[in-house]
């Protein structure tokens, strides 16, 4: 995950530089806590995410939702807890984007434009 910034808005923790910062992806083998936090991801965001690569900083979680492990090596991972779900630091969502113009739209514009 080097370079990988987390995707709350306003958040601006990025894995290259904030060394002390856990940075945690969606979890694959639990549906019902996915999309329980991509809610919560979609309501201070109003812009498009991509959820095969977001990641997420340990800043937005208590300390109560990591369990430490060591591997055999001796290094300590912070692990996210099964349903735990983010609470700190979340700016909502205040305003909509403008919606965009649908591309067909554009290219017959632009078409109309060329042949006048």
């Amino acid at each position: 995950m080097p370079g990988s910034n987390c995707v709350f808005a306003g958040c601006s923790a990025c894995h290259s530089r904030n060394r002390g910062l856990s940075f945690h992806r969606l979890p694959r083998n639990n549906p019902e806590w996915k999309s329980e936090l991509l809610h919560i991801i979609r309501s201070t965001r109003a812009d498009p995410i991509n959820i095969d690569r977001l990641t997420m900083c340990s800043r937005h979680f208590e300390d109560e939702c990591f369990s430490m492990t060591t591997t055999t090596t001796g290094r300590i991972w912070r692990r996210l807890k099964p349903g735990s779900l983010p609470t700190r630091h979340l700016t909502k969502l205040t305003h909509k984007l403008p919606a965009r113009k649908p591309l067909v739209r554009l290219i017959w514009i632009s078409l109309c434009t060329f042949l006048l």
